[in-house]
């Protein structure tokens, strides 16, 4: 039994090194792929180019938008004008309330208004590489 034990200690001890040396070389290569990713689309976005293809790649830009709300500043809002059924108790907004009351017309236009101004847009770049069959 202890002569198993040896071996999978030495086994577990090689693993561990080997599994170490692995992750070190993932972490490098993650940082070095983040910044090729980033140069492409700063280079992309400069000469305007949407894709982009060598003879080994194809590489596609682009551009996400989304939305959201400012849900501190609709919370506040909502408080401030004793509007009830939309903050739930964790303070968070239920989205689907605000927009079934703003549609239905139960809110003033002045608090539509003040949401309308929490909103926060987001934009997020992306970019997708595929390898070219031949």
């Amino acid at each position: 039994m202890k002569n198993n034990t040896e071996k999978n200690i030495k086994k577990l001890a090689k693993l561990t090194n080997t599994y170490g040396d692995k992750k070190a070389k993932e972490k490098k290569l993650k940082e070095d792929v983040a910044g090729l990713n980033e140069a492409i689309k700063t280079l992309m976005k400069q000469e305007q180019l949407l894709d982009f293809v060598t003879d080994k790649y194809k590489v596609n830009y682009q551009t996400k938008h989304t939305v959201s709300l400012n849900e501190e500043q609709v919370i506040n809002i909502l408080l401030q004008n004793n509007i009830d059924g939309i903050i739930k108790t964790k303070m968070y907004v239920d989205e689907d309330a605000l927009e079934t009351a703003i549609f239905n017309g139960k809110l003033p236009a002045d608090v539509v208004a003040k949401i309308a101004d929490a909103k926060i847009d987001k934009e997020t770049i992306a970019l997708s590489i595929k390898e070219i069959k031949k």
